[in-house]
């Protein structure tokens, strides 16, 4: 997948309207007036918590994946991989959606 990187590193996403948005909105904030494409191999999340949880239990998921959090929140297994609380970022912006 394609991966948008700005100066500001809090600005990166993964989402290319997102990643337009920014550059327009660059003409007035130095911040997002450059960007950098990457290229970066996407994993399942699944995958992610068998190599690293495995049958431990956890508490906490913290999701921010630049748009796509309910793409992934709906490919977990839940009922392997249990966690107490989940935060994930929601979009308010409508430039973004």
């Amino acid at each position: 997948m394609e991966y948008f990187k700005f100066p500001e590193g809090a600005l990166n996403t993964v989402r290319k309207e997102a990643a337009d948005f920014l550059l327009e909105r660059g003409k007035r904030d130095p911040n997002s007036a450059s960007m950098q494409v990457e290229r970066i191999k996407a994993v399942h999340p699944n995958y992610l918590f068998e190599s690293f949880v495995g049958e431990k239990q956890f508490d906490f998921l913290n999701i921010d994946l630049e748009g796509l959090d309910e793409q992934i929140l709906k490919r977990i297994d839940f009922k392997r991989f249990r966690p107490r609380v989940i935060a994930i970022e929601t979009l308010l912006d409508d430039h973004l959606q």
